[in-house]
């Protein structure tokens, strides 16, 4: 029920080869509301700053983040940061964990990212995962 109250749509606007996104239009008031976007990996440049544009234009009061894959170029991610509505960009350490050893080109090789901007925020998967199959474990007793 909380998801249908809160839903709204998108229509995407592209250009004429069809190779790039012109404009979004929102279906759906979001007018001083705080939104939350739900992503498994980030969405183009483009189609991400069609969707911030629109949300300003409709006075959205604020944009928060999650996506499970954290793919961004450095370009989208500096856009989501300089971003006055984006408040907080959260995703999961699935693409590698800080300070844990990987095999890269068939070596061990230490990992780590560079430091995350302000609004950024890294989740542990582990933990997530963790905590939904204590819940569905407490469930079924």
């Amino acid at each position: 029920h909380l998801a249908s109250d809160l839903a709204i749509g998108v229509k995407f606007s592209r250009s004429k080869s069809g190779t790039k996104t012109t404009g979004a239009r929102l279906m759906g008031n979001v007018t001083d509301q705080n939104i939350l976007l739900l992503e498994r990996e980030p969405w183009p440049l483009d189609r991400l700053q069609a969707l911030l544009a629109a949300l300003e234009k409709q006075q959205a009061a604020g944009v928060y983040v999650g996506v499970v894959h954290p793919t961004f170029s450095d370009e989208l991610g500096r856009t989501l940061e300089d971003s006055r509505l984006v408040r907080q960009v959260a995703m999961t350490d699935s693409l590698g964990i800080p300070g844990e050893n990987h095999i890269v080109n068939g070596q061990v090789a230490e990992f780590t990212p560079a430091a995350l901007p302000a609004k950024f925020q890294m989740l542990s998967t582990a933990e997530i995962v963790g905590r939904s199959l204590a819940e569905q474990f407490r469930r079924a007793k």
